[in-house]
């Protein structure tokens, strides 16, 4: 079973880094639609691979009613349920270690689904984030973010992470959805700063 998830993982993956690399052809021929479009893409393959993880998939079926009864009465034990979060409730957001986790709401497949993103890589977006704002006027998109992230050329990060940053700063205050695609950047002189703030104020799970 582990090894076919590794296999499935590592498939997802591989898709996720050639589209990458359709984002940043087509954001170099500056048709942002189409790079918009496969970004969406290449996110909907990190949230496959993020559920196909032994943590994701091992969890157990649930017991059906008859074998919920007491032995011997026939009756279904009542236990309690949790209640269910509302779809408004996502993504929320937790740490471990150096690890920052979103958990989001899954259309497609009706539940929640987690993406990763460790210490390094958020410092690396920030930092992207940062610098760009000063040459965009405070207004950026994820594929001009992706770019400066490939002309780097030190840093591999999926698109996937980027939008768990941009998801975060959103939460905390620090940027604002402009438009369709834009995000505007609210303090871009205290940004680097604030996104420090913003990771440490993420419920740490244990």
């Amino acid at each position: 079973m582990k090894s076919t998830l590794d296999a499935t993982r590592k498939v997802l993956r591989d898709a996720e880094a050639e589209l990458r690399r359709f984002i940043g052809e087509a954001a170099a021929a500056a048709d942002y639609e189409s790079a918009r479009r496969v970004s969406s893409l290449a996110e909907d393959l990190a949230a496959l691979a993020a559920r196909a993880t032994p943590a994701s998939m091992g969890q157990s079926p649930r017991p059906s009613a008859a074998s919920r009864g007491k032995a011997g009465t026939g009756r279904a034990t009542r236990r309690p349920r949790r209640a269910r979060l509302r779809k408004s409730d996502y993504p929320r957001f937790c740490r471990h270690k150096d690890t920052l986790c979103k958990i989001g709401w899954s259309k497609k497949a009706d539940g929640e689904y987690e993406q990763r993103i460790p210490r390094d890589a958020y410092d690396q977006i920030a930092t992207a984030i940062s610098s760009l704002t000063t040459s965009s006027g405070g207004t950026l998109t994820a594929v001009q973010i992706l770019e400066h992230l490939s002309a780097a050329r030190d840093a591999d990060v999926p698109a996937y992470q980027v939008y768990i940053v941009l998801s975060l700063f959103r939460r905390h205050g620090l940027v604002e959805k402009q438009g369709r695609d834009g995000y505007r950047i609210l303090d871009s002189q205290e940004l680097l700063e604030r996104s420090r703030g913003a990771w440490e104020r993420v419920e740490e799970r244990k």
